[in-house]
């Protein structure tokens, strides 16, 4: 069985309020290339399909459009869950009757845990899909004492022992899940709870073959055949370092897994970070249509908005850089020891793009100094 593994689609996403459905549009293009070229069985999705609850209708025209290369045009099974940011309502519509035709949606929880069966040429694998769940939700499932005071991690466990009490033993299985995993490394696109409290311990997954994670952005294993796919594109700043990749799993007839996450996706605009001076910035970087933050050291000069936008045609922010970073402070330390005529030169250099002629850098030079004897 070769199957794609991947998550957090997040149709519909904007990006400093910048629509990225274009992005998202030329990314699917891309991913079908790669269930082409690599003959898959099926596809997993493991949540997080659009990026809110009510999508645009261009994402859910997205997702239609997709779903129907997938499954009309190429026959492939698709199997998805709901996440965190989907409307388990609104995705569940209709499930009973996709079930029939190729598509397996799970977003409700439900004590009878039955998985989704499919089969190769060695027989059956077992896929458990696990949608986004709060303890509260578990607690209610199963009607547990009202007492009872549920983690995030005794909630999973106990969901991972109802859907595996459905598997025959010593069959091949598939366990298909959203949530935070212990070990995982999250990003800023991700809802985030303090002090670890949404963290579920990998170990309640160890009998199944592999597990399809699904709500960190970046491609990471965190634990033996238990991996994050990452998400198809770079949904915050903070996203810049990750590769985003397709995972493609083999289990063969022993059920022994391979693993191949080393294909890799690669978007019609970047997400970048630009840091350094407002000079260097506007003399040294090329123009861009990637999708930009600069954040600048020194102060800000007039008309530096325009400026900028004239080089990067996608500019999402402009901001100073962080003063507790140490290329803040090291632009501190070269800057403490810089004459104050100096740093005029420095200023209209990266205002006006031009150098001080002798006649100007004379002016200021004593306009400088009269203010200095008067301590001005």
């Amino acid at each position: 069985m070769k199957f794609i593994h991947t998550a957090d689609w997040h149709l519909g996403k904007t990006l400093k309020n910048q629509s990225l459905i274009e992005d998202q549009r030329y990314i699917l293009k891309k991913f079908l290339q790669i269930v082409d070229d690599n003959k898959v069985d099926a596809i997993v999705i493991a949540g997080d399909i659009y990026d809110r609850n009510i999508p645009p209708e261009e994402a859910v025209d997205l997702f239609n459009w997709i779903l129907n290369k997938l499954i009309i045009e190429r026959n492939l099974p698709v199997l998805c869950i709901s996440g965190n940011h989907d409307s388990k309502s609104r995705l569940n519509f209709g499930s009973r009757i996709f079930d029939n035709s190729n598509l397996h949606i799970r977003t409700k929880l439900i004590a009878d845990m039955t998985p989704v069966v499919l089969n190769d040429d060695y027989g059956e694998v077992y896929f458990s899909l696990i949608p986004y769940f709060e303890p509260i939700d578990v607690k209610k499932l199963f009607n547990l004492d009202d007492e009872t005071e549920l983690s995030y991690d005794e909630a999973g466990k106990i969901l991972v022992d109802a859907a595996r009490s459905k598997i025959p033993s010593n069959s091949r299985s598939v366990a298909v899940t959203h949530a935070f995993i212990t070990g995982g490394v999250e990003s800023g696109s991700e809802k985030k709870l303090p002090g670890g409290l949404g963290q579920v311990n990998p170990a309640h997954f160890k009998d199944y073959n592999y597990t399809a994670l699904g709500h960190l952005h970046g491609s990471t294993l965190t634990n033996k055949n238990i991996r994050y796919s990452g998400s198809l594109l770079k949904y915050s700043f903070d996203e810049e370092k990750q590769s985003k990749s397709v995972t493609i799993v083999e289990i063969d007839s022993s059920g022994n897994v391979k693993v191949d996450y080393n294909l890799p996706l690669t978007p019609i605009r970047d997400v970048r970070v630009i840091r350094g001076s407002i000079e260097d910035i506007l003399k040294v970087e090329p123009k861009s249509d990637d999708y930009i933050s600069v954040q600048y050291e020194g102060l800000n000069v007039p008309n530096l908005n325009a400026k900028l936008r004239n080089k990067f045609i996608n500019l999402l922010e402009f901001k100073p850089a962080d003063k507790n970073s140490a290329q803040f402070e090291d632009t501190i330390k070269r800057q403490e020891n810089i004459s104050n005529v100096e740093l005029f030169k420095n200023f209209f250099k990266a205002t006006t793009g031009d150098n001080l002629n002798e006649e100007e850098l004379f002016a200021v030079t004593t306009l400088i100094e009269d203010m200095e004897k008067s301590n001005y």
